[in-house]
């Protein structure tokens, strides 16, 4: 049976295998307000209240607002059980974009950047 995913104009989000869930955003795409709280409710739905890990491949990431950060940090963080953090990235920019997010939002849990 195949895991249940979410999809919006910028990322799809499921569950890879048990306690693992991978969000993929999609080429050329920056993430909104809106963006992040369609991603952080995907979790939500995918881990049923359980903790688990997080690959968010970012190669393709252009950019992520201010608001965005702000949500992820304040709700995303708050809600979700999530124990540890893999950024996938895969090119200078989505490294920068990936480093700036970790020094602004400062994740209670461990978060490593990957080429």
């Amino acid at each position: 049976m195949k895991s249940p995913s979410y999809e919006g104009p910028s990322f799809k989000v499921f569950l890879e295998e048990k306690g693992l869930i991978v969000i993929r955003i999609q080429p050329q795409s920056a993430c909104d307000k809106e963006g992040a709280m369609a991603i952080i409710d995907a979790m939500h739905k995918l881990s049923n209240g359980n903790p688990f890990v997080v690959m968010a491949d970012i190669k393709q990431l252009v950019g992520m607002t201010a608001d965005a950060r702000a949500y992820v940090r304040k709700e995303g963080f708050s809600i979700l059980h999530m124990n540890k953090i893999a950024l996938i990235v895969g090119n200078p920019l989505s490294r920068v974009v990936g480093s700036f997010y970790i020094g602004l939002s400062r994740p209670p849990m461990p978060i490593k950047l990957f080429d």
